[in-house]
């Protein structure tokens, strides 16, 4: 699809996770400080404060930006992702798109995947990030990333790469996951999700944006906490708003 002159990346099967540095064009690691949140303790409490968002990541001329998207699901990772690249102009990739046949089985089975399941994952969209940039490819990435071992994965000789947590309330969560229909989780899953969150603490960098009422705000928010604006096209398009 081209959209304002840009390029927006639809869905397509990504190629099982292997040992190769396959490309894939899809729209789609525990540590001390860990939060015990308890079955539905996601972010109703407040978040660990900040006295300012972290400056941007320093980037090598050459190295395109990239802007990963994380949170548990529900938290509207891909929605707000997909907009956000839309915005900017990026390519966009649904990180869940990445997942072996394996894994997908699993979670379909309502089976929390190990740290061994997820390594080859995070791995594969670590090579999506790398690829796109070797083509000279801003991207944004919907990724749960849930420990700060895997946002280390990600973030591994990337220093262009921008972590965003969007910050919801685990009620809101539950909401949004009971009006899901054909997606891989149930409502279920996302107490499991939930055990696993390490919520990110002010020394990863990590910024920190609290889910809106609609995704466009939330969007919005993004641009400004994580210094996205200097990328906006002049005249760009904004398009239509829509909630979660």
């Amino acid at each position: 699809m081209v959209c304002s002159g840009r390029r927006v990346l639809h869905s397509r099967r990504v190629t099982p996770v292997g040992p190769g540095p396959g490309r894939a064009r899809a729209a789609g690691p525990c540590e001390p400080g860990r939060v015990s949140l308890g079955p539905l303790g996601n972010d109703d409490a407040t978040p660990p404060a900040t006295p300012q968002p972290p400056e941007p990541p320093p980037r090598p001329p050459d190295a395109p930006p990239a802007v990963v998207l994380i949170g548990v699901s529900g938290s509207g990772k891909t929605t707000v992702g997909a907009l956000l690249a839309r915005r900017l102009g990026w390519i966009f990739a649904d990180g869940d798109r990445f997942h072996s046949p394996e894994n997908i089985a699993k979670m379909t089975a309502l089976k929390p995947l190990s740290d061994a399941d997820r390594s080859p994952w995070l791995a594969q969209i670590g090579t999506w990030i790398d690829d796109e940039g070797v083509a000279g490819q801003a991207c944004v990435v919907a990724c749960s990333a849930l420990k700060r071992v895997y946002r280390d994965v990600l973030r591994d000789g990337r220093p262009q790469v921008r972590l965003v947590y969007l910050v919801v309330p685990s009620e809101r969560l539950r909401t949004r996951m009971l009006a899901r229909e054909g997606h891989m989780f149930a409502a279920d899953m996302l107490a499991s999700q939930l055990a696993i969150l390490e919520r990110p603490i002010p020394d990863e960098g990590v910024y920190q944006v609290k889910s809106m009422p609609t995704a466009a705000q939330t969007v919005d928010a993004v641009l400004r906490v994580a210094h996205l604006e200097q990328f906006l096209a002049p005249g760009a398009e904004q398009p239509a708003d829509s909630g979660f």
